[in-house]
């Protein structure tokens, strides 16, 4: 395989990334794990060079973690772990595994629900997102596989069976959140779910089961388990896609006409839909169906920017629930959250799905 797209979608990633402001974070966090997936299926050693600068920019001589804010009890703060512990796999140097088990401190102290549950942050009380699924459990999962601390995988397994229990909605759909506490204006009094399904989230969660189930043994007692749930995702997802073969920003009303395709959430079901072939998870005509969608996403949400490189466009700026200005988790909400081209939380799953498909 060539990967001459990937390459040239890439090359327009080290180009841009140097605009951000920089702070340990889970959008680094991506960005650094699509350069290392581009790099390991091609050899193009910028890609690592660049990972490996951005970890560096943060880690420090003897561990330390610049910018990290441990006490936020934050999730989102532990995804860029991954990136430390393949740099820990190449290298060997020490300093990326103390980094690595900085984070676990974290995750040991992580406030939860009565249930269990890590709150998605300490500014999020009893409070359980898809988001914060994606951005721990697969760490913890490959922190258990490169030090032999079975302890992480099996909490990768309980927060990711939790969830899946408390959000899974009759449509095989997952709502956005979970408010243990039923308190937030908006969570459901009776279930304490957020009110739609947004399409990123459910993104989240469908890499989040491909990426643990990766590193999870199969002989472990909960992957049997994620395995089903990986199916039943995969069947949800590919039920909710659209005619124009695309997933849209609130996967739960399909019929209306400003619920637009999302190039994020479609990128991030590309990828889980690749990687739940490899994990024999479903079938080659899910494999199939992920390739039409790749060519419907550079077909329709991929234009050639400015600097001559190619760059994806109708990405969800962000989204969440409550906080300041209130955030309600309606429809209208998720619809009318800004719209953008070529940001992170976009363009590295799209980079991951090209990898996972050889496109």
């Amino acid at each position: 395989m060539s990967y001459e797209k990937t390459i040239r979608a890439g090359e327009g990633t080290l180009v841009r990334e140097q605009e951000y402001d920089y702070h340990w974070c889970y959008e680094r966090g991506i960005i650094t794990k699509a350069w290392l997936d581009v790099y390991e299926k091609t050899g193009d050693k910028r890609f690592y060079d660049a990972a490996k600068q951005n970890v560096d920019r943060y880690v420090t001589a003897d561990g330390e973690i610049l910018t990290y804010e441990p006490e936020k009890y934050n999730l989102d703060m532990i995804c860029m772990g991954r990136s430390a512990l393949r740099l820990y796999k190449a290298t060997g140097d020490e300093r990326y595994e103390k980094a690595c088990r900085r984070l676990t401190e974290q995750l040991r102290h992580q406030p939860t629900t009565p249930e269990g549950g890590f709150w998605h942050k300490k500014l999020y009380p009893e409070q359980m997102w898809l988001d914060g699924i994606y951005m721990a459990c697969p760490f913890m999962a490959e922190f258990a596989a490169a030090f032999g601390e079975a302890e992480w995988a099996d909490m990768a397994v309980k927060q990711m069976t939790l969830i899946y229990e408390k959000t899974r909605l009759a449509s095989g759909l997952h709502a956005h959140a979970w408010d243990s506490a039923k308190a937030q204006k908006w969570a459901d009094p009776q279930t304490g779910l957020s009110p739609h399904v947004w399409g990123r989230a459910m993104g989240w969660f469908v890499m989040a089961h491909a990426d643990v189930l990766s590193a999870l043994p199969k002989t472990h007692p909960g992957y049997a388990k994620l395995a089903a749930q990986m199916k039943s995702l995969l069947d949800a997802v590919m039920a909710a896609r659209g005619g124009d073969l695309l997933w849209h920003q609130v996967m739960d009303m399909p019929a209306n006409e400003e619920n637009y395709a999302e190039s994020s959430c479609s990128a991030m079901f590309i990828y889980g839909l690749c990687r739940g072939a490899e994990l024999g998870l479903c079938s080659e005509e899910a494999v199939k169906a992920a390739r039409e969608s790749m060519d419907a996403l550079w077909e329709k949400n991929v234009v050639i920017a400015a600097d001559g490189y190619p760059e994806l466009t109708k990405i969800c700026k962000v989204a969440g629930l409550g906080g300041e200005p209130y955030r309600s988790g309606s429809y209208s909400y998720y619809i009318n959250e800004v719209v953008c081209s070529g940001d992170t939380k976009g363009t590295a799953p799209f980079l991951m799905a090209c990898c996972a498909l050889g496109a």
